[in-house]
Order: structure tokens, then C-alpha cells, then sequence
């Protein structure tokens, strides 16, 4: 029988963070943020384990484990913290402590301690667990950030990123966007400057490599009293930043703060490579990691986003066919549309706009073939589906039908959520459904 557990950390994100860390690796978790609420909750439920943090207020983690114990004296309890002294480790070692372990935590050892005490969910449990209900299906897809003026937001992983980073530009002066080499980090910089009120504005951008550089240092000083300048700085390469250059940062945006005349300060938006991330960070600054663990919003490829590959590819399309001043370099025969949307996109946004320039390039008098295509992408064809309707109707039933497994709903449901449906009973029938997006077949 699967074991259960119970995290408890007054920072909110991080108990998050640990709780989703471990049910994504099949434990069944719960989380409070207050001592009292943890020790409620050991009064009323079972558990196998508890993750407690130390340096919490009100009542620390030792005085947390006394209580604790005395419910349950056999109960194993794992100390995490990164501020721990020597006095409060024999502290601790004296109250029997199951073990402790120093923040940022080794995610794969972490996982591993925990195995020697909880047994996870078999994946018929752990599907069950995760399974939600269909209004918590319909709330996870709300949105309320405003119209894009630079992202497209065609896709449902889209509009989710979307939403995360409006929230996190709400909430924090220091936004975390990790992304796969060659994404629309440019795009999201300037979504993100238009939606602080400088929409239109030079943004200061520069790699972590330079924030040595007192040129660089001296722009971001004089950023405050610039009023043809955007006030959001964005930084990339930050994933590999060396400890000296991390120190540096931290001193920067860490200063006190410079008001703006409109009481904004200045933002900063840190990207890092999320295909390397989280081995590089702990090794330059534990406490940045732990906060970019806390906070890192992260992009979904494009080759995971059709609607938004296609409007990319369409608007670059008709941008570089302009300026050769023939508007025909921008036509495209179904079966290269084809071949495009069933490429894998390695490079992602970067690939895509190169693309674009190749094809509007390329002489031609009539709309690109697909062996025209494949030279272009430098592969061979692998698209299967010769008609580019019968490509995208079975892609598209490959998505709703993974969603609808995903969320334990019927297919409908997941139509209705995304907004393609009135009502469930009349969509269920994925094979007979009709294209959802048929400007596909002639919007690219």
C-alpha cells in the first residue's frame, strides 16, 4: 500500500515546489505552510514521512519535531535547510532527527531518502491521483492577461505559459523564464516591457557574461531617471553565470532600490537554458537556485505549440516575401505546409524565422513544392500524410486524444475547455471530427 506524505515549509512556493516534486515521482503528498496546521493534520491522518523545514517563525523545526514526536514517536521526519548551525544540528540529533539535508537539495538523493521510507503509487494510483475533475479542467484553462502584441498564443501550452508569466509580472520584480535553445525570448521581452508601461521602448538587454562590464553596470544605474528607455532589464545565459558573476548580480538587484517617478522600479527578466537547468545554478549561488527553483516559468518548445509554429511561420512568411516585393514567395503547396508542421524544429522560433527568409528567398513561379521543403530543411520527407487535411486532422486527434486520457475525461470535455465545443455529447467522436483550426490549410 502506497505511503503518505507531509511537507511543511512557511515559504509557500518552495512547499509547493517539493510537494509537485514529489508527486511527480508517484508519492502521495500533502502540504501545509504552518507548523500548527502540520501537527493538526498528524492528529487526524496517517503519514509515513514528514519533510519539515527549519527556520520557519512562530515555532522552528525543532520545536516543531518535540511536538511531533510526542504524537508520534516512531514518525520519520526529514530536517531540510540551508541556514542550520552547528548548535541547532546536535540540536536536532539529539531529538532523534530521521535525517537532515542542506538546501538547494540534490533532487535525485532527495528522492532516493525518500524511497527508504514511502512506498509510491503504483501508475493505476497515481493516475486516479491525478485525475482532475471536470471544473478543476475548465479553471486551469481561465485566463486574464490581455491581448499579445508579440507572442502568439494559439495553443493551450501557450496560453498557460501565457498566464503564468502575466501572474508572475503582477506579483514579482524579477521574473525566471527557462526555454530550449532558439525560443521567442525576444518576444516574451517585449510582451513583458509592454505590460510594466513601456510598451514601444528600447529594452536594455545584455548576457550574464557582461555584467562585469561597468559599461553595462553604469547603463542599468542610469536606467531609473531614462524616460526613452524601457525599465525592464533582461538578462540571458543567466544558467551559467560563474559564482563571481552571480555575487555581482545579487549585489545589483538587491541595492536599494531607485523609484520611478510612477513608483515602479526597475524588472528584470533572467532566462536560462532549460535543457541544462538545474545542474548549473547550486554550484554558482544556492540561494539564486533556490529561488529560480521557486519561480522559473518555463516555455514549451515550439514543436509542441502546432497553431503557434504556423503563426509564426506565416507572419515571417509574408514579412520577408514583402521585401523581396513578391508576394508569391510567400505561397506554400499543402504538401510543404505538410512537411513544415511535421518537421521536429530543433531550433525552434530561431529556426523557424531563418526558414521563413530561406523560402521567401527561393526563385520560384508557383508556391513552394515540398521536395522544395525538404531541401530547405535539409532532411528527408517524413511527413506521412500526403493531404495536408488528413496530416492535421490525425495530429489533431493525437493531442485531444493524449488530453483526454491525461485529464480522465471524455474527449468533449476537452473540447468544451478549449472552447471548440457547446457541448461535450456532440464531440465525442474524434475520428469524425472536422479540422478545429481550418485556417491552418490556408493561413500558412
Amino acid at each position: 500500500m502506497p505511503g503518505k506524505i507531509l511537507v511543511l515549509d512557511d515559504e509557500l512556493n518552495y512547499a509547493e515546489m517539493l510537494r509537485d516534486l514529489l508527486v511527480q515521482e508517484g508519492f502521495c503528498t500533502e502540504m501545509v505552510t504552518r507548523p500548527l496546521d502540520a501537527l493538526k493534520a498528524l492528529d487526524t491522518e496517517e503519514y509515513d514521512l514528514v519533510v519539515a523545514d527549519y527556520k520557519m517563525p512562530v515555532m522552528d523545526g525543532a520545536d516543531f519535531m518535540e511536538r511531533a514526536r510526542a504524537r508520534l514517536p516512531n514518525l520519520p521526519i526529514i530536517m531540510v535547510s540551508g541556514l542550520m548551525n552547528t548548535p541547532e544540528l546536535v540540536k536536532v540529533a539529539n531529538m532523534d532527527v530521521t535525517l537532515v539535508l542542506e538546501k538547494p537539495l540534490d533532487i535525485k538523493a532527495f528522492v532516493g531518502h525518500v524511497r527508504r521510507f514511502v512506498q509510491p503509487m503504483s501508475e493505476e494510483e497515481r493516475a486516479s491521483s491525478q485525475r482532475p475533475t471536470e471544473a478543476n479542467a475548465a479553471e486551469e484553462l481561465a485566463t486574464t492577461y490581455p491581448s499579445l502584441n508579440h507572442l502568439a498564443d494559439g495553443t493551450e501550452a501557450s496560453r498557460r505559459f501565457a498566464q503564468q508569466l502575466w501572474d508572475a509580472s503582477r506579483q514579482d520584480r524579477y521574473l525566471f523564464v527557462g526555454a530550449r535553445p532558439g525560443a521567442e525570448l525576444e518576444l516574451v521581452t517585449c510582451e513583458l516591457s509592454d505590460w510594466f508601461g513601456f510598451a514601444g521602448l528600447p529594452i536594455h538587454q545584455f548576457s550574464i557574461s557582461q555584467i562585469e562590464s561597468l559599461e553595462v553596470l553604469q547603463a542599468i544605474r542610469e536606467l531609473p531617471g531614462q524616460n526613452q528607455i524601457s525599465k525592464l532589464v533582461a538578462v540571458t545565459d543567466f544558467g551559467e553565470a560563474t559564482r563571481a558573476q552571480m555575487g555581482l548580480l545579487q549585489k545589483l538587484i538587491s541595492a536599494d532600490p531607485k523609484l520611478l517617478p510612477s513608483g515602479r522600479e526597475v524588472c528584470w527578466v533572467f532566462y536560462l537554458d532549460s535543457t541544462r537547468y538545474p545542474q548549473m545554478l547550486p554550484e554558482a549561488s544556492p540561494e539564486l537556485f533556490n529561488v529560480v527553483k521557486r519561480h522559473l516559468i518555463v516555455l514549451p518548445p515550439l514543436r509542441e505549440r502546432l497553431a503557434d509554429l504556423a503563426a509564426y511561420m506565416k507572419l515571417h512568411l509574408d514579412l520577408f516575401a514583402s521585401r523581396e516585393e513578391n508576394p508569391l514567395r510567400a505561397q506554400l503547396s499543402p504538401e510543404a505546409v505538410a512537411e513544415l508542421l511535421d518537421y521536429s524544429w530543433p531550433g525552434n522560433y530561431a529556426q523557424v524565422v531563418d526558414t521563413a527568409r530561406a523560402i521567401a528567398a527561393t526563385p520560384r513561379l508557383g508556391p513552394l513544392t515540398r521536395d522544395e521543403a525538404v531541401a530547405i530543411l535539409g532532411q528527408e520527407s517524413a511527413a506521412s500524410v500526403a493531404n495536408l487535411e488528413g496530416y492535421l486532422r490525425s495530429r489533431q486527434r493525437e493531442y485531444l486524444e493524449d488530453a483526454a486520457r491525461r485529464a480522465g475525461v471524455p474527449p468533449g470535455v476537452v473540447l468544451k475547455n478549449l472552447k471548440l465545443a457547446a457541448n461535450e455529447s456532440e464531440s465525442d467522436d474524434l475520428r469524425s471530427l472536422g479540422l478545429l483550426y481550418p485556417d491552418l490549410l490556408t493561413g500558412v
